[in-house]
């Protein structure tokens, strides 16, 4: 699957214009919003206009929160999520979790040079 990420304000500036253009590739994306409980209301607030611009294009939208009680416990929640996310997507395509045959490649091919 694909992935990229962004950040919120950064990518109302940048990434949101994107949102104009309307494709058949958009209703196929979900575009998840790794959240705290407690945001800063104006990023609350430009989150839940992005949420609004990216519904309209048809995409589906997921909101997932962090869970502990320090910085720390919060920030290893959302990595050890997206470990678990990329785990299972490998094994519903049926792709080798571990391999990285791209990574590996540009890696090799960099060596070269």
């Amino acid at each position: 699957s694909m992935a990229f990420a962004n950040v919120v304000p950064e990518m109302n500036h940048n990434e949101i214009v994107g949102w104009e253009q309307e494709t058949d590739l958009q209703k196929k994306m979900v575009i998840i919003f790794l959240k705290d409980e407690t945001p800063h209301s104006r990023i609350d607030k430009r989150i839940e206009l992005t949420k609004k611009i990216i519904k309209r294009q048809g995409a589906e939208v997921v909101e997932l929160y962090t869970q502990g009680n320090t910085t720390l416990e919060k920030l290893f929640s959302l990595i050890v999520l997206g470990d678990w996310v990329s785990y299972y997507l490998a094994i519903y395509y049926k792709k080798d979790p571990i391999a990285i045959k791209n990574i590996d490649y540009l890696k090799n091919e960099l060596r070269k040079a």
